[in-house]
């Protein structure tokens, strides 16, 4: 056996394993690790695992295809595995949160992005030729050299992380259980539906497609001039559970925990004492305190499906050491992945957030009444999230659930006492924006029927109106005190002159990789431009492992 070809073919492929199958992924997932609903080892053995194995199997091989063959495969695995180093390391700034949005790159970024790759491969075979005549064994031994010292360098990074984040001790358990989903009171039912990104505007591109699209929603008031408080889902479920606000200043799971023990609206949900309260929604987005309030909190510890966990490592990995032009090709979400991969003992019972054929097919099971004298129910669907580019077939599917919905109430003869809220967490930007154009999340679907209301056609009303005046609606139709979370929707007029505050981030980043968070009063018509004034208020958002900011 040649020792000198073997040490070259393991060093090259050890340091493919390290970069690309058990360090990039373990350093993506532990730095957004508040993103995932799983713990990270859950898979731990099985990255280790693969890189083990790829490295012993693709070693055998190089070792016995002919000669040039050989050089030519080992080449190209030490090329682009540099190459993804280097992407990693040096071109990247720092990348988005995962979100999975598509981004609109730069054009200059990808001409300099894609010379930088051809540049270095050009380099490597140049020296490659040079020497392969002369000296092709010191070649060698620089490229097991290099491999060798990022191998280490990556390796030493990895058990630095291992001990500095306490991640191998970070057990995360628990899920959204389908319990009481379907169970409602004989009076006093308040229900929220939240729509995700499905913008008030798309009602009025599906009212030119059909103008009867809300003739069924009867009781309801349209609010078309309504805004939303942020631009992403993320902090917006949170604040309108909570009515705080976000800055970014903090970890996405200290701000949301903090977020409900700050708040007093679980605790006045908890002290009335005859409300049954579930929330189906993402997990991240409920605070530990409001999970023994729920009915729907199963505490359980995750197992993953290790085959898809490793599907989404390698998208993982490929998006972030890619070039940019084709980063958008392994686009994905922590909620995408979160769904996917994680088991339950009883997967049937687990809220399933992103499908919402799966939530129609449960409510054609039937709604009914259950024991509780109050129930506050809260269910957010995946809706126009689905397809930014286009929403409409989406948006009008939504809709077609929830009036089957409403259909289920009459026919348990409680719609007339029901408060119904059907409002989005924030508008669609078609999947990406700049911050020169805040109102294109800012006006999210909002339709309201408060109890008492059955029979009345559909109302309208251009209140300028915000989900501030959500909580302070629930609240009123659960007969509880709500005059310190301010207005109900309907307390606020049609002519009535109000600025209205709106956060708005971009999903761009600058070369630093750095999005901004602006502070905008929105006074007058929110589906106008001019409406939106910045307030020069402002927070740098860095999406890196606790989402840190720093006020400008």
């Amino acid at each position: 056996m040649d020792k000198r070809k073997l040490v070259y073919n393991l060093s090259i492929n050890l340091f493919f394993a390290v970069t690309l199958i058990v360090f990039g992924p373990s350093e993506i997932f532990i730095s957004s690790k508040e993103d995932f609903l799983f713990s990270y080892t859950a898979f731990t053995g099985m990255l280790i695992l693969t890189g083990t194995l790829y490295v012993i199997l693709s070693t055998i091989i190089l070792m016995i295809l002919p000669q040039t063959f050989a050089k030519i495969i080992s080449s190209i695995i030490f090329i682009f595995t540099l190459g993804c180093y280097i992407q990693a390391m040096f071109m990247n700034g720092k990348m988005q949160s995962l979100t999975g949005y598509n981004i609109d790159w730069d054009m200059k970024l990808n001409i300099e992005n894609i010379f930088v790759w051809v540049l270095f491969a050009v380099i490597y075979i140049g020296l490659w030729w040079m020497l392969k005549k002369k000296d092709q064994m010191k070649f060698r031994k620089g490229v097991i050299i290099v491999a060798g010292i990022l191998t280490a360098v990556q390796m030493i990074a990895y058990i630095t992380l291992m001990i500095t984040t306490g991640v191998l001790s970070d057990e995360k358990g628990g899920y959204v259980s389908t319990k009481g989903m379907l169970e409602l009171s004989e009076k006093d039912n308040v229900i929220v539906f939240i729509l995700d990104t499905f913008d008030g505007r798309t009602v009025e591109t599906l009212q030119k497609e059909d103008p009867d699209v809300l003739s069924d929603f009867n009781g309801f008031t349209y609010f078309p001039n309504a805004t939303s408080m942020y631009s992403r889902t993320y902090p917006s479920i949170t604040y309108l559970l909570t009515g705080e606000k976000c800055y970014f200043d903090e970890g996405a799971v200290k701000w949301v925990n903090d977020a409900y023990d700050k708040s007093t609206f679980f605790e006045r949900l908890r002290n009335d004492g005859l409300l049954n309260i579930g929330l189906y929604t993402y997990p991240a987005y409920i605070g530990d305190c409001a999970k023994d309030t729920m009915v729907n909190w199963e505490w359980e510890k995750q197992r993953v499906d290790q085959y898809k966990v490793l599907k989404y490592m390698i998208k993982m990995i490929l998006y972030r050491d890619m070039p940019y032009v084709i980063k958008n090709y392994f686009v994905y979400s922590a909620d995408e992945m979160n769904n996917d991969v994680i088991l339950q003992e009883n997967s049937d019972e687990q809220y399933q957030f992103s499908d919402d054929e799966w939530f129609n097919s449960k409510v054609e099971e039937g709604l009914k009444i259950g024991g509780a004298q109050k129930t506050f129910q809260f269910y957010h669907l995946a809706s126009c999230h689905m397809n930014l580019s286009d929403p409409t077939p989406l948006g009008k599917r939504s809709l077609e659930i929830v009036r089957k919905y409403c259909d289920s109430l009459k026919e348990l003869g409680i719609y007339k006492d029901s408060t119904i809220i059907i409002v989005a967490d924030h508008g669609n930007s078609g999947g990406g924006n700049t911050l020169d154009l805040p109102q294109k999340t800012a006006v999210p679907l909002l339709l309201v029927k408060p109890a008492g209301r059955d029979e009345e056609k559909l109302a309208v009303s251009n209140a300028p109106v915000s989900q501030t005046e959500i909580l302070p609606q629930i609240l009123s139709g659960l007969s509880l005190k709500y005059e310190d979370y301010g207005q109900t929707l309907f307390e606020i007029s049609n002519d009535e002159q109000r600025n209205r505050m709106y956060y708005y981030s971009s999903l761009y980043s600058d070369e630093e990789g750095e999005v901004e968070l602006r502070e905008y009063k929105v006074s007058g018509d929110a589906r106008l431009p001019e409406s939106y004034h910045y307030t020069g208020n402002s927070w740098d958002i860095l999406y890196s492992a606790n989402r840190v900011s720093r006020k400008k």
